[in-house]
């Protein structure tokens, strides 16, 4: 459901897409560009589309892939030129541009080697972040008992590469600045 074109406060009843074809929940919504938008689902990818035309007709929504969805709604975060990136659910980084979504750092191999431990009962609280000074992507991880993010995975767009930034408590991760 979305707001009113002229009224931010309001919610038209015909302001409404019904998506429950989707066989999975949907996990987040981000921003592409002014008229589009990603609705990441658990195991698919829509592209919102706005389009001219009434309330009830505002936005098309069109499936576009069908790929492991972000493990929570904080887990999704802008990227450059209209993407978004996400931490999937299989563990690996993906970035969306409306049109595919595409494994861009295969992370599983770290969980599944125990390189990485993972609280798994805390996934949802997996948060990111995208630095446009350095073209990073920050993805803040749970990893210890009580499912506080005590390590960061960086993903760096222009390289390519990933480095592992473990803290021993979670103000360490605050005081970055960019949460």
């Amino acid at each position: 459901q979305w707001t009113a074109f002229t009224d931010l406060t309001s919610l038209p009843a015909t302001a409404f897409s019904d998506l429950s074809e989707l066989e999975n929940p949907i996990v987040a919504m981000h921003a592409l560009r002014p008229t589009s938008g990603a609705v990441l689902a658990d195991g698919a990818q829509y592209l919102a589309l706005a389009q001219p035309g009434t309330n009830a007709t505002a936005f098309a929504f069109i499936l576009v892939d069908r790929q492991p969805g972000p493990v929570g709604p904080a887990a999704v975060c802008n990227g450059p030129e209209g993407t978004c990136y996400y931490f999937g659910s299989d563990y690996n980084l993906y970035r969306f541009d409306g049109s595919t979504a595409q494994v861009v750092a295969f992370l599983s191999w770290l969980i599944q080697a125990s390189i990485i431990t993972i609280n798994y009962q805390s996934l949802s609280s997996v948060s990111m972040v995208y630095v446009p000074q350095t073209q990073d992507i920050l993805i803040a991880i749970p990893t210890e008992t009580q499912g506080v993010p005590s390590t960061i995975f960086a993903y760096n767009i222009l390289t390519q590469q990933v480095n592992i930034w473990r803290y021993a408590t979670t103000n360490q991760i605050s005081s970055l600045g960019l949460w």
